[in-house]
């Protein structure tokens, strides 16, 4: 019985590995959607070999195996457009498979071979406590399935949402540099433009609106909120250098679903299309910012 015990772990246990990976490699919010499933896992993992556990364990892993299963029919017909996000799914979701089938069949094994240990697993007091174990854990998983269904069908909307949220905040982001830039060479007359937005640590409260720390890194990029914000001079002579700011979604349509361009002249221009933005691009219609002014909202930007 040991050895099949430690096949329904390692199921369990490589299921709870690459949801973790998910996690930590997603930048989307799409794997919110593992958390329930995850917390299974891991309950299965610490109870296992007891009765429910091995009856959650069938079930659980039969539900997830069906789940995977579709998903990877769709890579299969094509579903995903691009090569990568096939090749993302084969990798993980095909593990994720062979982890329920590990999960589902340790469990069963386990069962059988405690029973043939246990002289009393005839009697039918012990088959209708059997039966009822294994009623709830049906009843559940059927109840959990439709829960994690109901959440996935959710999921497009919420991260719909935070793509919207996150536009909004590269564009005010970009406003409020935009402002302090402006400042800073008012400040430095005989300098120009600063060489870096380091340079605007003073202006990090410019006019009643704050700059994120996270826009004033070192380096030549900086990211925040899903946006990758790259500030460079257009001018090698400091004095009559201009400045161009570009803000480009970490990932297209999964962060953010446009790309900004503004530069010293103050106007915002954005791409809808997976480009690097242009001065040339559709200008949007923000004018300065005043101090009481907030982050623009979503909706604004429809």
């Amino acid at each position: 019985m040991t050895t099949f015990v430690w096949t329904a772990r390692l199921g369990a246990l490589t299921a709870l590995l690459v949801i973790a990976r998910l996690f930590y490699i997603d930048d989307t919010g799409f794997s919110v959607i593992l958390v329930l499933p995850g917390f299974l896992f891991l309950i299965n993992l610490l109870a296992l070999p007891r009765k429910r556990a091995l009856a959650w364990s069938v079930v659980l892993g039969c539900t997830a195996f069906v789940i995977c299963g579709l998903i990877l029919l769709l890579a299969a017909i094509g579903f995903f457009d691009e090569r990568s996000s096939t090749i993302f799914v084969f990798k993980y979701v095909g593990l994720l498979t062979v982890a329920q089938v590990a999960l589902v069949w340790g469990a069963i094994r386990t069962y059988y071979s405690r029973q043939r240990k246990d002289p009393e697993y005839e009697s039918p007091e012990r088959k209708i406590k059997d039966g009822k174990i294994l009623n709830g854990a049906i009843v559940g998983g059927v109840i959990l399935t439709v829960l994690f269904l109901v959440i996935l069908a959710a999921l497009p909307t919420f991260i719909r949402s935070k793509v919207h949220r996150n536009d909004a905040g590269a564009i005010y982001s970009l406003r409020v540099l935009n402002e302090a830039l402006a400042a800073y060479r008012k400040d430095h007359s005989g300098q120009g433009y600063p060489a870096s937005l380091t340079s605007l640590q003073p202006y990090s409260s410019f006019n009643g609106h704050r700059i994120d720390p996270r826009l004033l890194c070192s380096n030549p990029s900086c990211i925040k909120d899903g946006y990758v914000f790259t500030y460079s001079l257009s001018n090698s002579k400091p004095l009559m250098a201009g400045y161009s700011l570009i803000a480009r979604p970490v990932r297209y349509d999964r962060t953010g679903s446009k790309n900004f361009y503004t530069d010293e002249s103050g106007g915002i221009h954005a791409a809808s299309e997976d480009r690097v933005p242009l001065a040339s691009d559709t200008p949007l219609d923000y004018g300065p910012l005043k101090p009481e002014e907030q982050k623009p909202l979503p909706e604004d930007l429809d």
